[in-house]
């Protein structure tokens, strides 16, 4: 499941989009467990330089330098998203930079939860909530890893979803 701004809305993107030469990277800090880096380092791939962080000190390290766009895990640090999002909340972002949420596993979560969950991401400033878990479920790890891979890029120059090439 992909929530915005409307939690009741889930979208599942059905396109790809590869590398083209000379493209800038995107800086994507990934505070995370190790497996939400490997997630979002596999969907971004050449597209995109990770910076990994597993605590919120090393995140926020991170963040001295110019960062993009910051994926957080639910289960980062020890489960302290919310604690992560709100020191975030609280500091000048560079222009441009957004945010996203994703939980890679768990079990299913109902659409009260969901509605529940992406309330308290948008009042923390969270651009958006995928829910990897469940996409992986509903269409399967491609359709997952995508998904996921749009979130974080759109926006790049030269990013069109549904067409080759950065």
């Amino acid at each position: 499941m992909l929530l915005g701004k409307d939690p009741g809305t889930a979208a599942v993107a059905e396109w790809t989009a590869e590398t083209g030469t000379g493209a800038a990277r995107a800086r994507v800090l990934v505070a995370g467990t190790s497996h939400t880096i490997e997630a979002v380092a596999d969907a971004v791939g050449d597209a995109g330089e990770i910076l990994p962080a597993r605590s919120i000190e090393e995140a926020l390290l991170h963040l001295q330098g110019q960062v993009e766009i910051v994926v957080c895990d639910v289960r980062f640090d020890d489960s302290r998203m919310f604690d992560f999002l709100q020191k975030l909340k609280g500091r000048p972002q560079a222009p441009g930079c957004r945010i996203v949420c994703v939980r890679p596993s768990g079990t299913r979560l109902s659409p009260n939860m969901r509605k529940a969950i992406a309330q308290a991401l948008e009042a923390l400033g969270v651009e958006v909530f995928v829910d990897l878990h469940q996409l992986t479920l509903d269409s399967g790890k491609d359709a997952a890893r995508e998904t996921l891979r749009e979130v974080v890029l759109v926006g790049r120059p030269g990013f069109e979803p549904g067409t080759k090439g950065l």
